[in-house]
C-alpha cells in the first residue's frame, strides 16, 4: 500500500497492527516512535520493521507532503513457510524488534530493502497474473537479509558475505523465471560463481540442490493456481515450467504424497464439507 501523508501534520496515534508492518519512506522526512525504542527522525529511504502488536506513530516535519510504501506480512505463515534454513534468522529478527522495532537508514540492507520492497510492488502492477509466490519469496530475502545483519554470530560463506545474501540473486532470477527453462550454469553466472562453486553453496545455504529449489518453488505456485483457478492440470503444469505433464505429477507426488488430481479433489471435498 501506499500511503501519503500531508498537512497540518498532525502526530497519528498510537496504533498496532494484527500483523507485522515493513515500510519504505520514499520522500519527506519527520520522526517516528516504536513502542519502548523512543522517538527517531526518518528520511527518504529510511526503512522501518513494526512487528504484530507493537505500538507506534509518527509526524511528518512540515513538508507538503511524506510518502511511504508499506507491506503487511502475516507473521505466523511466514514462518511456516521460510526455508528451513532461514526460519531461525527470520525468527530472531520478529523477536528482537518485539519491543521497540527496526529502523534501518543509512546500512547496506537499507538500501537493498528499498529496491527489494520496489520490486515486489512493480512485479504486482506489471503481472496480469497472480504473484503471491514471487511476492512471498521475496519477502522471505527481504527479512532474511536484514536479519542476517543484524546477528553478527552467524557463520559466513568464504567471500565473507552470508551464504544466502551470495545465492539472492538465482533466487530472485528463479522467482521471475520459473515458467521457463531455467539452466543452473545461468544461475551460477547470476551470482558470478563457477557452476560447481555455486552447487555446493546453493546446497549449503539452502539445504537441497538447485534443481531441488526450482522444483519445489514450481510445484509450490502450481499448488496455488490448482486452488485459485479452473485451470486444467496440463495447463498449470506447462505454465509453471514443467515440459512434460508426467514430470509434473511424479514431482507433486514425491513433495506432497498425493497427486495434482487428488490434491484438487481434496481441496474440493474439505470446501464442500465445510459449508
Amino acid at each position: 500500500t501506499d500511503m501519503v501523508w500531508t498537512p497540518p501534520h498532525q502526530t497519528d496515534t498510537m496504533h498496532a497492527h494484527n500483523c507485522m508492518e515493513i515500510g519504505v519512506c520514499r520522500e519527506g522526512s519527520g520522526v517516528i516512535r516504536m513502542g519502548s525504542g523512543g522517538t527517531h527522525p526518518f528520511e527518504p529511504g529510511t526503512v522501518i520493521i513494526v512487528p504484530q502488536g507493537l505500538l507506534h506513530t509518527q509526524q511528518n516535519k512540515g513538508q507538503p507532503v511524506t510518502r511511504w510504501r508499506y507491506l503487511a506480512v502475516d507473521e505466523t505463515q511466514l514462518l511456516e513457510e521460510a526455508p528451513a534454513r532461514s526460519r531461525p534468522e527470520i525468527a530472531r529478527l520478529i523477536k528482537s524488534a518485539g519491543r521497540q522495532g527496526i529502523m534501518l537508514q543509512h546500512e547496506s540492507s537499507a538500501t537493498e530493502a528499498a529496491w527489494l520492497v520496489q520490486r515486489m510492488f512493480d512485479i504486482r502492477s506489471m503481472s496480469s497474473w497472480d504473484a503471491t509466490a514471487e511476492l512471498e519469496i521475496i519477502v522471505m530475502l527481504l527479512l532474511t537479509r536484514i536479519a542476517r545483519d543484524h546477528d553478527d554470530s552467524l557463520s559466513f560463506a568464504s567471500s565473507g558475505a552470508p551464504a544466502s545474501r551470495i545465492v539472492d540473486p538465482a533466487l530472485l532470477l528463479i522467482a521471475e523465471a520459473y515458467r521457463q527453462e531455467i539452466r543452473i550454469a545461468d544461475l551460477a553466472c547470476a551470482c558470478a560463481m563457477s557452476e560447481s562453486h555455486f552447487r555446493k553453496v546453493f546446497a549449503e545455504s539452502m539445504g537441497m540442490s538447485p534443481l531441488e529449489y526450482i522444483n519445489r518453488y514450481r510445484i509450490g505456485r502450481a499448488m496455488h493456481l490448482l486452488k485459485s483457478t479452473q485451470e486444467s492440470i496440463s495447463r498449470i503444469a506447462e505454465q509453471c515450467g514443467f515440459q512434460t505433464l508426467t514430470t509434473f505429477n511424479r514431482n507433486f507426488l514425491q513433495q506432497n504424497g498425493v497427486t495434482p488430481t487428488q490434491w484438487r479433489a481434496n481441496l474440493t471435498q474439505e470446501h464442500e464439507k465445510n459449508n
